[in-house]
């Protein structure tokens, strides 16, 4: 019987994969905690920049009319005018969290 020779094909062995594999599996168990536990710093960050273009939005229009606004335009279908909360002019001496 003729035997015939072995073809070397290229491709990575067991060890070389399971070393990967293994590598992954670390890095995900130091990186994965410190996504999840971000989610609340998340939303309290995009609270924070929503206060602050609220704001600069507020002092944008005390730029333009010389005063803060004192009441919306009444949605359709309402039967009163809702007045914007009372203290408005406190606005200036207010800071945001940091």
């Amino acid at each position: 019987m003729k035997k015939t020779p072995l073809k070397h094909t290229q491709g990575f062995t067991l060890i070389e994969i399971m070393v990967v594999i293994v590598i992954l599996g670390v890095l995900a168990a130091l990186v994965v905690p410190n996504i999840l536990g971000r989610p609340d710093e998340a939303r309290v960050s995009a609270a924070k920049s929503d206060i602050k273009a609220i704001s600069n939005a507020l002092n944008l229009y005390k730029l333009d009319n010389f005063n803060y606004p004192q009441h919306r335009p009444r949605p359709a279908g309402t039967g009163h005018q809702t007045r914007w909360l009372t203290g408005s002019e406190k606005l200036e001496s207010r800071r945001l969290p940091t």
